[in-house]
């Protein structure tokens, strides 16, 4: 997990907003139980994929939550990219 320290100092939204957006406990509980409920021939490849490792349909197979994402979040994608950018262009500026 990624620690409040971190998603303060390195996201936007700081880490009281990432918890309640971005690994809201609710969302992940309604996803499931859509994806649990909505036949298999509607779902999209990631949902039959999630459905699939939840739920799976060989019997000898257990289940696995390797879906969840686990030290990632996309505010903190977002600010990496951002800061990468940043340091090329200030790279560049300093190369002319």
């Amino acid at each position: 997990n990624l620690d409040r320290f971190t998603l303060d100092q390195k996201t936007l939204l700081g880490f009281d907003k990432h918890v309640r957006l971005e690994h809201n406990p609710r969302l992940y509980l309604f996803f499931l139980l859509r994806v649990k409920m909505t036949p298999k021939s509607k779902l999209t490849g990631q949902e039959a994929y999630v459905r699939e490792m939840v739920w799976p349909s060989n019997p000898d197979k257990s289940r696995s939550y390797h879906w969840l994402p686990r030290e990632q979040t996309l505010s903190l994608r977002v600010e990496e990219v951002a800061e990468d950018t940043t340091a090329k262009i200030m790279r560049e500026m300093n190369n002319d």
